[in-house]
């Protein structure tokens, strides 16, 4: 028969993660490491896991999936009988699964690239676009990352762009429990500037 119900390969990232994780999976005391281990061993699609402040004894635990897919009630619901399944997380905790809370914003922002430059300026709009992408999905994949625009301006610079106008967002505090999605890429080409 065909094989199913497995994962892809681990990403180097994915399994520098894992690594560093899995000692706490030994643990009684339930870690906080230890619960994001295994509610990420419920599903590759699930990216970000965050342990989040609530009352004693409950242990809530926040998951955002791949591509800025919010997690529906449905969705936590089957995460939270699969980590209650493991049966190894303290039978005084009580567990939830929650969602983050939706922080949307817009990228707006105009970049220029060096005269000297102008031979290869295809290459560098195309670096920038890409720059962009990865400042946009590394917000809605990381729960209660601040939106930082200096994050963006270091990538696009590393793109080889000479400097970019970020008309918005500004700096922006996302609490534990809430997730950056944008909403909008509009990252305008101003041209060729003299050094």
């Amino acid at each position: 028969t065909i094989s199913d119900g497995g994962r892809d390969a681990y990403t180097d990232e994915e399994l520098r993660e894992k690594i560093l994780n899995f000692p706490s999976t030994y643990s009684t005391a339930g870690p906080e490491e230890g619960y994001i281990q295994f509610v990420k061993q419920y599903s590759e699609r699930i990216v970000s896991a965050r342990k989040i402040e609530a009352e004693d004894t409950v242990v809530r635990m926040c998951i955002m999936c791949k591509d800025g897919e919010v997690p529906d009630e449905g969705y936590c619901g089957q995460v939270l009988q699969y980590v209650k399944s493991l049966k190894c997380t303290p039978d005084t905790d009580k567990i939830e699964i929650v969602a983050p809370e939706v922080v949307e914003y817009e990228l707006h922002a105009t970049f220029y690239i060096s005269e000297n430059k102008k031979d290869i300026a295809e290459s560098i709009k195309t670096g920038v676009e890409e720059a962009a992408a990865s400042f946009v999905q590394f917000t809605c994949e990381n729960i209660g990352y601040d939106i930082n625009p200096d994050i963006l301006t270091a990538y696009v610079s590393a793109a080889g762009a000479r400097r970019i106008i970020i008309d918005d967002p500004g700096y922006t505090v996302i609490r534990e429990n809430q997730i950056a999605i944008c909403k909008q890429i509009d990252v305008k080409y101003g041209g060729l500037e003299l050094e």
